[in-house]
């Protein structure tokens, strides 16, 4: 890591801790009623570089009765980026609006002129560093331009205890295009080379629009739901989508994730660890949707993987595309001391991190095996792809959690390193 990257990381947590701090110092009692959290969204990450921007995070405890639980919390967050980024995103979230149900609402519109396009299937996929983003020959072969809008809605109503339905809808819009920058060519990329092979159909190399089904059940007896210690939060339900816009793309997948923290030392240490696999069972998805990660609750504005910063760290964002997917993330959380600080709590630790992952099912290989064409198909067979790190967590009254992370492949094809600082635990 650079002495740069170095210097920005210490600045960037020094100053959102010091704001963190100021913001709440006028709340006389944390456990009660709206806490208004006004952030700098200055942070970084290997994917999209330095983000600056401001957000503004609303809790409402109401009568303190299920603190650090809120019945409220609403987001809004605008960031750019300078690799060429840029995101607008609102969230609402609240398990007592409706009785005996949680609504969560969120909107996101994100505009990425440099977006990764690494190609499908991993390891089939060859990863040439000096293709991505040179300045120098100005090539930016893995990158693409992508604007993206969506909007969701889900609702979970309880079935018994900790067991509850869950269902939803997804409204995806997908503006793709080969990137124009005045730093790089146009024309050089591997986007195009899946165009012109025919790897990507003419009817969904431009994007489109998808409206998305979700249902299913999910299982959480968290002790705390954002900064857990202990218990288990599991979730399965299938989701698809009917070729209403006529894109020529109808689907069903399926998602589970397994999450669970086990306390090793009361609530100071806890090893948590998720295990995930999304598959298709049914029809064809349009490539744009490929590397997104389904979710029911949105921790990360970023749904997208595997590979970057919210699914296997470390390792490029978008290396692992595929029909389905398998993936682990296993960590220490150690919380190495707590304290009081004008009226609100604060914990400080960190997190050693191993995550791995790879493509269970394969998508269009045959026709990249097809084309002979040496950046398209490496010859190689998708194996196991693994990553290990350290982060370091500052957690304020359980629910606002500052995080930087930085994480390095073991294999030098899925990239050099990945470093993200932003906001709240992976998982």
């Amino acid at each position: 890591m650079t002495g740069k990257i170095k210097y920005l990381l210490t600045t960037t947590l020094l100053f959102s801790f010091g704001l963190s701090c100021f913001a709440g110092a006028h709340k006389r009692d944390k456990t009660k009623g709206f806490h208004f959290v006004p952030f700098p969204a200055l942070s970084y990450n290997s994917d999209q570089g330095l983000l600056l921007g401001g957000k503004l995070d609303v809790y409402n405890y109401g009568d303190g009765s299920n603190y650090p639980n809120y019945h409220d919390r609403i987001l809004a967050d605008f960031q750019w980026a300078t690799k060429g980024a840029m995101h607008v995103h609102l969230y609402y979230d609240s398990p007592k609006l409706i009785k005996n149900h949680r609504l969560t609402l969120a909107c996101t519109y994100k505009i990425h002129n440099l977006y990764p396009f690494m190609g499908f299937n991993g390891k089939a996929s060859p990863y040439f560093h000096s293709l991505d983003l040179n300045q120098e020959n100005r090539t930016a072969f893995y990158s693409i331009k992508s604007n993206m809008l969506r909007c969701m809605a889900t609702i979970q109503g309880k079935i018994h205890g900790p067991l509850k339905w869950a269902a939803g809808l997804t409204l995806w819009k997908y503006d793709i295009a080969d990137i124009k920058n005045k730093n790089y060519d146009s024309g050089n990329s591997l986007f195009n080379e899946y165009v012109q092979a025919g790897i990507i159909r003419p009817e969904e190399k431009s994007g489109g629009t998808h409206l998305e089904f979700k249902a299913g059940i999910t299982y959480d007896n968290r002790d705390f739901e954002l900064n857990p210690s202990r218990g288990i939060w599991f979730e399965s339900y299938l989701y698809g989508s009917k070729d209403f816009f006529r894109h020529h793309n109808d689907y069903l997948k399926l998602a589970v994730h397994f999450r669970h923290y086990v306390p090793i030392f009361q609530d100071r240490l806890t090893f948590a660890y998720h295990l995930a696999y999304q598959d298709l069972l049914a029809g064809s998805c349009p490539f744009y949707l490929n590397q997104e990660i389904a979710t029911i609750l949105l921790r990360q504005i970023e749904t997208d993987g595997l590979g970057g910063v919210n699914t296997v760290r470390g390792i490029l964002l978008n290396r692992m595309v595929g029909n389905g997917y398998a993936w682990g993330n296993f960590e220490f959380r150690a919380k190495l001391f707590e304290f009081n600080l004008l009226g609100q709590h604060f914990d400080f630790g960190i997190n050693p991190l191993f995550d791995m992952g790879m493509v269970v099912r394969p998508y269009r290989l045959e026709e990249m095996k097809a084309t002979r064409n040496p950046v398209i198909y490496s010859g190689d067979k998708e194996k196991m792809h693994f990553s290990a790190g350290c982060g370091i967590k500052i957690n304020m009254n359980y629910n606002l959690t500052l995080s930087a992370e930085i994480a390095r492949p073991i294999s030098r094809q899925d990239g050099p390193y990945g470093l993200n600082m932003s906001m709240n635990y992976l998982f």
